[in-house]
């Protein structure tokens, strides 16, 4: 089965129940949009363009992924791997975290950071694209990549929050267990 959807950015997509993202509750002001796609840009969905190419999603060549809600035509969030910027989190997930995810033992939980550009008057085109965002490590995205559930972890207690503008090592963020 196919999800269908004309989205405001990418156009008519259709995705595999398979390759279907699912957050039971939501995103932080977007808790009626339960079904999401990772797209790329330049690539699109997976799937037939429209001179009847094949396309497939080339994950390593691309920094920034749209995380594209198949609920809302018109929600297309920037998504980015934490690990771009050299950022690393020291994250615990809590019991309950687990269970919403439906963690099973040697699952891998994917972490993505929504990422927003620069406004025109502080972006500089001289500058890779990584060094004109900001991200949001507070609420960073967590998915379990076999299950494809996904939430959207508030980490409180953060020990700072970060605004990239030079490619640099970051560091660790971390944030106290709730267990």
């Amino acid at each position: 089965m196919k999800a269908t959807i004309e989205s405001t950015r990418f156009g008519a997509l259709e995705v595999d129940n398979d390759k279907m993202l699912t957050f039971p509750n939501g995103l932080i002001g977007f808790e009626n949009c339960k079904r999401f796609a990772i797209l790329h840009e330049d690539h699109g969905a997976p799937g037939r363009s429209g001179d009847g190419q094949k396309r497939e999603l080339r994950e390593e060549k691309h920094i920034v992924h749209y995380l594209q809600s198949l609920d809302d035509p018109d929600l297309s969030l920037p998504v980015v791997d934490p690990v771009m910027f050299g950022f690393n989190y020291d994250m615990t997930l809590t019991t309950e975290d687990l269970d919403a995810l439906r963690v099973k033992g040697g699952d891998y939980v994917a972490v993505l950071l929504i990422v927003s550009k620069y406004p025109a008057d502080r972006y500089r085109e001289d500058l890779a694209i990584c060094q004109n965002i900001s991200a949001n490590i507070s609420g960073p995205i967590v998915i379990n990549t076999r299950s494809r559930i996904g939430m959207q972890k508030v980490l409180e207690g953060l020990t700072y929050n970060v605004t990239i503008q030079e490619r640099q090592k970051l560091g660790t963020v971390s944030a106290p267990a709730r267990i």
